[in-house]
């Protein structure tokens, strides 16, 4: 009967019914009932069943690691650039390109991999006014760097890439470009197509074409995206949609802006410090600044905790904010003699620095009272501006 695929209620009825007219003394119900669930483990006869596949260690040929940037970025991998907007991801990546299609040195090892081109997907930036620029002014070879436009139908009709659905056209384009280095996503959740940013198995499912293309076509890819404003969490909690996508990426890396005690240089500098790294050991950070356009790095290596330089900048701008409101308030009631102002305040919780930064963005304004009063602060466009 289970040969034939029948149920174990229906075997269970027909046994207990054959035990009674035929067994003498026949079986109790329960031991009929545990012979049929015995016989139901069995698939019925022709059944597809699935199958537990174990590969023995001893058939994999073991590889080493290649890099596209020594100790940072995996080649023919995912990999990604997180970070809040406007700290440099997008100048960095300009970077990246300049270095791969020149085939120069990286700013802390040597490039072994040779020129090659580069493929860019943006939804945020012109070409013209943005791309371009910039590739120029890190020096890249423009005549390998080509940027996506649109998708072109047999019926002309233009579509837009999304992963999801456009991996045969990105496969067929890369047979014409044949020393592609990397493909360039910024933002990665701007080309998920139909698929959920916020699904770990949409994410998942979506990446697992993309890796795929990565490793047979021995191309890295970069991925950009953002982090929410969840200033609490840890980085890689913090990562815009489903914590697949550093599940997927072989290294995450982050770009912020270096705060030293609530001050900012002009140009500021910026960093870029390990996340997640798989293969790297022991990665430090580096820092650096965007000097018209181009990326310009410090010489010197740094070791800083990226949660801990996000979460330090984060309560400085929650302390700007207190400072602003209140010094707003202070000063829509007239004008404050220095001290004074300090002083109060200080009695409120707000440090000089942070009263000094709202100060910036208020535009407020400090004068001088008389030759041995002193100075004040108002709000009045007039006069000096705030000293430092």
């Amino acid at each position: 009967m289970r040969r034939q695929g029948v149920g174990e209620d229906t075997i269970c009825t027909a046994l207990i019914n054959d035990n009674k007219n035929r067994c003498n003394p026949p079986l109790t119900e329960q031991e009929v009932a545990g012979i049929v669930k015995n016989a139901c483990k069995y698939p019925p006869e022709g059944s597809k069943t699935s199958e537990l596949v174990m590969t023995p260690l001893s058939t994999v040929e073991s590889k080493k690691v290649e890099w596209l940037w020594e100790n940072r970025i995996p080649a023919n991998m995912l990999s990604l650039l997180v970070g809040n907007p406007d700290a440099g991801k997008s100048f960095l990546t300009m970077l990246m390109a300049a270095t791969l299609t020149t085939s120069r040195d990286w700013p802390d090892c040597k490039n072994m991999n040779p020129a090659g081109a580069i493929l860019f997907f943006s939804d945020e930036e012109s070409m013209e006014y943005a791309i371009k620029p910039r590739l120029e002014a890190n020096g890249a070879d423009c005549n390998k760097v080509f940027v996506f436009d649109h998708i072109k139908t047999k019926d002309g009709e233009r579509e837009f890439f999304n992963i999801q659905d456009s991996i045969a056209e990105l496969d067929a384009y890369l047979d014409k470009v044949t020393d592609c280095r990397a493909i360039i996503l910024d933002p990665i959740t701007a080309y998920l197509g139909r698929a959920d940013a916020n699904s770990n198995a949409d994410v998942r499912g979506v990446l697992l074409g993309l890796q795929d293309l990565a490793e047979r076509r021995r191309i890295t890819v970069i991925g950009v995206s953002h982090l929410s404003k969840k200033s609490d969490l840890s980085v890689i909690h913090r990562v815009l949609g489903s914590i697949g996508f550093v599940a997927a990426a072989r290294s995450v890396w982050a770009v912020a802006t270096e705060q030293n005690e609530g001050e900012i240089t002009n140009p500021p500098w910026r960093l870029m410090l390990p996340v997640k790294s798989n293969y790297s050991i022991d990665p430090n950070g580096l820092r650096f600044q965007i000097v018209e356009g181009a990326v310009v790095f410090d010489k010197n290596p740094i070791r800083q905790n990226i949660d801990d330089v996000l979460q330090k900048s984060g309560m400085e701008a929650k302390a700007k904010k207190k400072a602003k409101k209140w010094l707003q308030g202070r000063l829509e009631g007239g004008d404050v003699p220095s001290t004074e102002l300090l002083e109060d305040a200080k009695e409120q919780g707000i440090s000089e620095w942070a009263l000094r930064a709202a100060g910036k963005e208020l535009k407020a304004r400090c004068y001088k009272i008389g030759v041995t009063e002193g100075w004040a602060w108002t709000l009045s466009p007039q006069d000096e501006v705030l000293n430092a």
